[in-house]
């Protein structure tokens, strides 16, 4: 084996192409064996089981997913190739060490799209990110689920020039630990793709504000994270932002070790400066209504608030749409539209607007421009998938706009208008401020106007004056994310006036015996799956085994403290497509047991169930594991974070999960997450039929015949039987009790503008 080879081969690199796809324990391992390479060949299993907090086992187990027979030889190679490289030429004059050949299989495919990525490489954040590298006292790595494995690379490479990096996932407990004993000025680069996770952008802010050098590695604007950092490197085509650029991060990594490797690379840092418009006014607290998130927005513009219903009440005080849901209903009325018609074949609604109506901050009156501008560009941003019935939209005059449709559409008006990606931005706001800065000092014609988001994710509205419609009730809002920590506190001293909840946190209200609270149905969906293409889970029989064992009350007892009701089918109660008629599968364990003997006789069989790490997910997955050993399957967990739950899915590499999805408002769009080779369908279930039921029912304006498609589709889904229903959720609603709700909508979604203090 040449020297490259043996460099190619060495398990670090095969260890860092492979850290996305370990199991939790694996990838703790994983990290220790990045971080210390050295240290490692000489420890035993048992050693580095006890520095791992792991078992000697789950070492052996590592040392397996990597492809080695087990730790011996594992540890024997790595002993062996870390011997070739402290031997082999690579030291520069001033005694850095050349960075190793990076993985040329991954540099070869990268090479392909070179020409892309120079066009759209900005050269002068390039350079600023590797001054960074250089100068900081010490460098973290950090990324993502589908990013960690990127990261890892760069920390390796980075590792090969100076001392001092470390590299992590974000959700890693360890990176906590040490980012809180970080040395100030210290260097932290963040690796995210085009869906940036909460946690990213908490640690980002919260690294900002302990003064150290934060740098986003980003496909394209914009990105949540850019508010909070000097410096923000992207790598895609920003005119396609469906291309997927991931093809070129490893050699943009590669190239910016290499360059790292030069003496002259000198660049002033600049500081990434707030809009204008982002200040604190001092706010009347009498006037101004404390209003709780579960979390924080990830953006404000509505084409990349990628968090849907989180963001919807923020949203709504800030934008209007051409139509909106009635306060207190589902029920479709006009907004900024006064009227609408719709052509004979439904491929062509025209909308009349209201005049008059301004934009805050004096960016002038709305036009068919604004309404053009802003509905493209959501056809272009997160909800794209959900809108590409959309031919274009023609502006007939200044106050008419005609949307121009490939086919007719139902969820148009039930989930797209008068959701987020249908609120109208300003074009000129947005061509003022760029896409970075808009996301986070946003500019619509709503009943309140943006007034300052804070690092602590604090973000500040204030009444519009120029409000075309009715008033609103107070004079400022102020909306705070709250963990499970603060809840109890907030709501006791009163800083918080009123919150809405999922209903795992149902369990708080006993302790708030002086705060009022509202229970409301949901539209969400709790489910156990089957990995339909796993063996022996790809036999029917063993699926429905499965369901027949699964005691799915006792699970809404222990894990939902009994309060949401148990679902039968994916659309709940009171939605268009709600199939009554859904059988009702109860546990029989005796039925269960049959089946099983009838597939595979008297085998008993191991399956890996995938799970997130929540208090809810816990105790459904113990009773699913006592459930499924009755009928001879033993269960072993794989928990993940919510990011690295979603990648392992898509991977297919596990046997049964347990999935909560917050559904759109018209809830039957969820089953299009369950078509061939959709991302969420985590069963990878394929089913002609049920595709083509889905597809036509999108096209189907006649709500009788849609609903009939529908049930048809579930109908599909219960006679393949890949998953157990658990429940729609309900959500919670808790207050003050002299606060005045006004009128909450059938899921408990807030209309902040018609609260009041009493």
């Amino acid at each position: 084996m040449s020297q490259k080879d043996a460099a190619y081969n060495s398990p670090l690199n095969v260890l860092t192409s492979r850290m996305s796809l370990l199991t939790a324990k694996a990838s703790i391992i994983g990290r220790f064996v990045l971080d210390d390479p050295h240290q490692v060949t000489f420890m035993s299993s048992r050693k580095l089981a006890a520095a791992c907090g792991t078992s000697e086992g789950s070492v052996v187990r590592f040392s397996k997913q990597l492809g080695y027979p087990g730790y011996a030889e594992f540890q024997s190679t790595l002993r062996n190739s870390l011997s070739q490289a402290q031997t082999s030429p690579g030291t520069g004059e001033n005694g850095r060490k050349n960075a190793p050949p990076f993985l040329e299989e991954q540099l070869e495919e990268a090479r392909t799209s070179l020409s892309e990525l120079v066009h759209f490489l900005d050269m002068k954040p390039f350079r600023q990110l590797v001054n960074l590298i250089y100068q900081s006292r010490k460098v973290y790595v950090v990324g993502q689920a589908s990013t960690y494995h990127y990261a890892a690379h760069m920390g390796w490479e980075i590792s090969q020039i100076r001392d001092r990096v470390r590299f992590f996932e974000v959700h890693d407990p360890h990176f906590q630990t040490e980012l809180a004993e970080a040395p100030r000025k210290a260097a932290v680069i963040f690796i995210t793709d085009a869906f940036c996770s909460r946690t990213m952008g908490h640690v980002c802010r919260v690294s900002t504000q302990m003064d150290l050098n934060v740098a986003v590695i980003a496909p394209h604007l914009p990105c949540p994270l850019a508010e909070f950092t000097s410096i923000i490197l992207t790598y895609g085509d920003p005119g396609n932002q469906q291309k997927d650029a991931s093809i070129n991060m490893g050699f943009l990594i590669s190239c910016i070790c290499r360059l790292a490797l030069s003496e002259n690379v000198v660049l002033r840092t600049p500081s990434f400066s707030r809009s204008k418009f982002a200040m604190e006014d001092s706010l009347d607290q009498e006037d101004t209504l404390n209003i709780g998130m579960w979390a924080a927005p990830g953006s404000l513009d509505p084409s990349f608030a990628a968090g849907t219903r989180r963001e919807w009440p923020l949203v709504n005080c800030i934008y209007n749409g051409l139509v909106k849901y009635q306060e207190g209903t589902w029920d479709i009325v006009p907004d900024l539209a006064s009227s609408w018609t719709i052509s004979k074949d439904k491929k062509r609604i025209t909308f009349y607007l209201l005049k008059g109506v301004l934009f805050h901050r004096g960016y002038g009156e709305l036009t068919s421009e604004d309404i053009k501008y802003s509905i493209e560009r959501s056809a272009r941003g997160y909800f794209r998938t959900a809108m590409d019935f959309l031919e274009q939209v023609e502006i007939i005059d200044a106050h008419t706009v005609s949307l121009v449709l490939k086919e007719p559409n139902f969820h148009l008006f039930r989930s797209i208008l008068p959701f987020i990606p249908g609120k109208i931005i300003s074009r000129a706001a947005m061509e003022e401020l760029g896409p970075v800065r808009f996301a986070f000092n946003p500019v619509g014609t709503g009943p309140y106007e943006f007034l300052s988001h804070s690092a602590a994710d604090e973000i500040r509205l204030k009444r519009f004056e120029g409000y075309w419609g009715e008033p609103a009730r107070m004079g400022s809002l102020l909306f705070s994310p709250l963990g499970e920590d603060k809840i109890k506190t907030r709501l006791k001293s009163g800083r918080t006036d009123i919150t809405r909840l999922p209903f795992a946190n149902f369990k708080f209200i006993k302790d708030l015996p002086n705060v009022a609270y509202d229970v409301n149905y949901g539209l969400d969906h709790w489910l156990a799956g089957i990995n339909v293409t796993r063996p022996p889970f790809d036999d029917i029989r063993v699926r429905r085994a499965i369901r027949h064992a699964v005691d799915v009350d006792a699970i809404i007892r222990r894990a939902f403290g009994g309060v949401p009701e148990r679902s039968y089918s994916p659309i709940p109660k009171g939605s268009v497509g709600f199939w009554k008629g859904a059988p009702r599968h109860e546990q029989n364990l005796s039925l269960a047991r049959k089946l099983m003997k009838d597939a595979l006789g008297n085998q008993k069989i191991n399956a890996t169930l995938l799970l997130m790490p929540s208090e809810n997910d816990h105790i459904a997955g113990e009773i699913l594991r006592e459930n499924l050993g009755r009928i001879g399957i033993h269960v072993d967990f794989n928990i993940q974070t919510t990011d690295m739950f979603n990648e392992v899915a898509r991977q297919g590499n596990f046997d049964l999960y347990l999935t909560f999805s917050s559904c759109p408002i018209d809830p039957a769009m969820i089953l299009n997450w369950f078509r061939t080779g959709e991302d969420w369908n985590c069963s990878h279930w394929s089913n002609a039929n049920y595709d083509a039921a889905i597809k036509k029912a999108a096209v189907t304006m006649d709500t009788k015949k849609r609903e009939e498609l529908l049930i048809k589709a579930q109908e599909l889904i219960d006679q393949d039987c890949w998953a157990v229903w658990i429940t729609n959720g309900s959500s919670i609603v808790l207050r003050q009790r002299h606060i005045d709700t006004g009128k909450l909508f059938p899921d408990g979604s807030l209309a902040p503008w018609l609260i009041r203090k009493k």
